[in-house]
């Protein structure tokens, strides 16, 4: 039995590739949270923009989330919605990247832990908004294919 090229197929569709990169930025960015939450929690603090309870509770809920998020596009499930508050998120963390930027200037973001070195600024800016643009297309292309 002899197989052909042109039977060969890759299996992806650049949004199913895109869904993929959605998920493991979340993924990692969970697994490195959680793994070490006081780093963490320090990190959330250091960008003085919530008070004590607040930031305790961002930094509980944000690993969460994003290793939920990660779980269900890497898995297919819920699409919609994981895009949809994917999207959100990475708008949030533009935010909060932009404030940060403003009243105290480049810091570290903290957003790998220590496996990527990254800082608050321009990069860090227009990579969220990549990605927030991303997951915005993405989830209105689910949800056109709803009504489909």
């Amino acid at each position: 039995m002899t197989t052909t090229l042109r039977n060969f197929n890759v299996g992806f569709t650049v949004a199913e590739l895109g869904e993929y990169l959605i998920a493991f930025i979340f993924a990692i960015s969970a697994v490195v949270h959680l793994a070490n939450p006081y780093q963490f929690l320090d990190i959330v603090y250091s960008m003085q923009l919530v008070g004590r309870t607040t930031g305790l509770l961002v930094a509980m809920v944000v690993p969460a989330l994003q290793l939920v998020i990660g779980a269900c596009l890497w898995c297919g499930i819920w699409r919609r919605c994981s895009l949809v508050v994917a999207c959100l998120l990475f708008a949030v963390f533009f935010m909060v990247h932009l404030f940060v930027w403003i009243r105290i200037g480049s810091v570290d973001c903290g957003c790998f832990g220590g496996l990527i070195e990254s800082t608050v600024g321009a990069r860090s800016l227009v990579v969220l908004f990549v990605m927030c643009a991303i997951a915005g297309l993405l989830g209105r292309r689910a949800l056109l294919e709803r009504h489909k």
